[in-house]
Protein backbone atom coordinates (compact mmCIF):
# COMPACT_ATOMS: atom_id res chain seq x y z
CA UNK A 1 0.00 0.00 0.00
CA UNK A 2 1.49 3.30 -0.90
CA UNK A 3 2.00 6.09 1.20
CA UNK A 4 -0.91 7.93 0.51
CA UNK A 5 -3.69 4.44 0.74
CA UNK A 6 -2.09 4.45 3.97
CA UNK A 7 -2.98 7.66 4.97
CA UNK A 8 -6.45 7.65 3.61
CA UNK A 9 -7.04 4.24 5.16
CA UNK A 10 -5.56 6.15 8.85
CA UNK A 11 -8.25 9.21 7.77
CA UNK A 12 -11.38 6.75 7.30
CA UNK A 13 -10.54 4.92 10.74
CA UNK A 14 -10.53 8.37 12.39
CA UNK A 15 -13.41 9.87 10.78
CA UNK A 16 -15.52 6.38 11.36
CA UNK A 17 -14.24 6.65 15.05
CA UNK A 18 -14.84 10.58 15.45
CA UNK A 19 -18.46 9.69 13.86
CA UNK A 20 -19.41 6.75 16.14
CA UNK A 21 -18.57 9.06 18.99
CA UNK A 22 -21.21 11.68 18.32
CA UNK A 23 -23.67 8.56 17.73
CA UNK A 24 -23.01 7.26 21.50
CA UNK A 25 -23.40 10.78 23.00
CA UNK A 26 -26.35 11.32 21.19
CA UNK A 27 -27.86 7.92 22.08
CA UNK A 28 -26.52 8.95 25.69
CA UNK A 29 -28.71 11.73 26.02
CA UNK A 30 -31.39 9.76 24.31
CA UNK A 31 -31.39 7.64 26.88
CA UNK A 32 -32.80 10.09 29.42
CA UNK A 33 -36.18 11.46 28.18
CA UNK A 34 -36.89 7.93 27.47
CA UNK A 35 -36.54 7.17 30.86
CA UNK A 36 -33.72 4.75 30.38
CA UNK A 37 -31.22 6.92 32.28
CA UNK A 38 -30.69 9.29 35.17
CA UNK A 39 -30.50 12.93 34.98
CA UNK A 40 -27.05 12.44 35.49
CA UNK A 41 -26.62 11.63 31.55
CA UNK A 42 -25.21 14.97 31.88
CA UNK A 43 -22.06 13.87 33.72
CA UNK A 44 -20.78 11.19 30.90
CA UNK A 45 -21.61 13.88 28.42
CA UNK A 46 -19.47 16.52 30.33
CA UNK A 47 -16.27 13.43 30.56
CA UNK A 48 -17.12 12.77 26.96
CA UNK A 49 -17.30 16.37 26.15
CA UNK A 50 -13.93 16.65 28.50
CA UNK A 51 -12.37 13.53 26.62
CA UNK A 52 -13.27 14.66 22.68
CA UNK A 53 -11.73 18.55 23.61
CA UNK A 54 -8.47 17.82 25.62
CA UNK A 55 -5.34 19.01 23.54
CA UNK A 56 -7.98 19.76 20.48
CA UNK A 57 -7.15 22.81 18.55
CA UNK A 58 -10.71 24.87 17.99
CA UNK A 59 -12.62 23.52 14.67
CA UNK A 60 -10.77 20.09 14.62
CA UNK A 61 -13.10 17.13 13.95
CA UNK A 62 -12.60 15.98 17.99
CA UNK A 63 -13.51 19.77 18.93
CA UNK A 64 -17.16 19.63 17.22
CA UNK A 65 -17.85 16.30 19.18
CA UNK A 66 -17.19 18.08 22.40
CA UNK A 67 -19.38 21.03 21.50
CA UNK A 68 -22.06 18.54 20.71
CA UNK A 69 -21.75 17.04 24.28
CA UNK A 70 -21.98 20.67 25.39
CA UNK A 71 -25.19 21.49 23.78
CA UNK A 72 -26.59 17.94 24.64
CA UNK A 73 -25.98 18.70 28.55
CA UNK A 74 -27.53 22.15 28.32
CA UNK A 75 -30.57 20.39 26.29
CA UNK A 76 -31.40 17.98 29.59
CA UNK A 77 -30.56 20.55 31.70
CA UNK A 78 -33.05 23.24 30.31
CA UNK A 79 -30.15 25.64 29.96
CA UNK A 80 -29.15 27.59 26.93
CA UNK A 81 -28.04 25.41 23.95
CA UNK A 82 -24.21 26.67 22.42
CA UNK A 83 -24.00 26.68 18.75
CA UNK A 84 -23.42 23.09 17.26
CA UNK A 85 -21.86 22.30 14.24
CA UNK A 86 -24.28 21.58 11.37
CA UNK A 87 -23.07 18.04 11.17
CA UNK A 88 -24.35 17.08 14.33
CA UNK A 89 -27.43 19.49 14.26
CA UNK A 90 -29.76 16.66 13.82
CA UNK A 91 -28.14 14.69 16.87
CA UNK A 92 -29.15 17.97 18.91
CA UNK A 93 -32.42 18.08 17.31
CA UNK A 94 -33.46 14.11 18.12
CA UNK A 95 -32.67 15.26 21.42
CA UNK A 96 -34.43 18.35 21.63
CA UNK A 97 -37.38 16.30 20.53
CA UNK A 98 -37.46 13.40 22.29
CA UNK A 99 -37.01 16.10 25.51
CA UNK A 100 -40.11 17.88 24.16
CA UNK A 101 -42.21 14.93 24.26
CA UNK A 102 -40.80 13.85 27.75
CA UNK A 103 -42.21 17.31 29.31
CA UNK A 104 -45.67 16.77 27.77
Amino acid sequence: MSPEEQAAVIASAEHNKIEAAAVKYRDAALAYPRQQAPRGAALLLRQAQEQCCADEQPGSPWDAVGQLCAALIAAIESQPIPPVPPAYAGHLSAVQSALKEMQQ
